[in-house]
């Protein structure tokens, strides 16, 4: 999960830079962009019976995470 994270890190700093994200802290960005992401990924494999459940709660954190982070520019 490092991995991922650090290069949300960067992706989140350069949004960051060009306004599309608010002003915050790159890492803590990714950290909370990146542990339910990857929780409900590993979650898709375990139950893929659920697979569409999971998307959709994958979407409904990816626009959460805009609305809450994101600028008017975004």
């Amino acid at each position: 999960m490092n991995g991922t994270k650090a290069i949300f890190s960067v992706i989140f700093e350069k949004m960051t830079e060009n306004g599309l994200l608010k002003t915050d802290d790159p890492d803590f960005l990714a950290f909370i962009y990146t542990a339910p992401i990857t929780a409900l990924v590993h979650l898709c494999d375990r139950e893929p019976e659920n697979e569409a459940q999971i998307i959709g709660r994958i979407e409904d954190f990816v626009k959460h995470f805009i609305k809450v982070y994101g600028t008017e520019n975004a």
